[in-house]
């Protein structure tokens, strides 16, 4: 049974602060995973933090075993092959935690080591640091190293997730204040979504 004494029942809102929250620390410490990403993958893998694996196994990521020795559950994954279509693998062992902050830390940790075969860069090393959240999602998907079997994975990071709930919004880090007198002049956000661009407008 899980240990934690995180609130595991929270709305989509909620949910989204409390991973950011953990994400930004994060990123300020070690710079590995940009926090809208982090946050993207945890509500989209997660779906908020409702998932079996986020209620049973306190994992908002769905990261195998892969060399992991704490914790684990056992489940069937829904995998999609590279011709497109689906298979169901029985009786995956899955990273568990003790807590869904100890979940968000494992999984930077994983995407900023994580090798498969004797390569000497980790798999997704182009994603460590990286503080543009298109280019970080796109390293995510290399086509050698794909994160999630899912072909529409990245596109749906960034739409869906990203862009949608403002998600960039956790990687400002810096707040300074402008001179006495002065204020800062921002244009108002790029998407790569016309969608989202249009109901941001909406939003002013």
């Amino acid at each position: 049974e899980p240990t934690t004494k995180e609130n595991h029942n929270m709305s989509k809102n909620d949910f989204i602060e409390f991973v950011g929250e953990i994400a930004r620390r994060d990123w300020i410490e070690r710079k590995l995973v940009l926090p809208s990403v982090v946050i993207a993958q945890a509500i989209k893998e997660s779906a908020s933090g409702t998932s079996e694996l986020a209620q049973k196994a306190n994992a908002l990521f769905g990261i195998k075993k892969n060399g992991w020795t704490g914790k684990t559950y056992i489940k069937d994954a829904s995998e999609q092959n590279k011709d497109g279509s689906y298979r169901t693998d029985k009786n995956v062992e899955w990273r568990a935690y003790d807590s869904w902050e100890e979940s968000i830390i494992d999984h930077n940790t994983y995407i900023a080591t994580r090798k498969i075969g004797n390569q000497t860069e980790p798999n997704w090393y182009n994603v460590i640091g990286e503080e543009s959240y298109v280019l970080a999602v796109q390293h995510l998907q290399d086509a050698q190293f794909a994160y999630a079997t899912s072909k529409t994975y990245a596109e749906s990071l960034i739409r869906d997730y990203i862009e949608k709930y403002n998600l960039t919004r956790f990687d400002v880090i810096e707040d300074d204040v402008a001179p006495e007198g002065t204020l800062y002049v921002v244009q108002l956000g790029a998407y790569k979504y016309k969608s989202n661009a249009l109901a941001f407008q909406r939003r002013l």
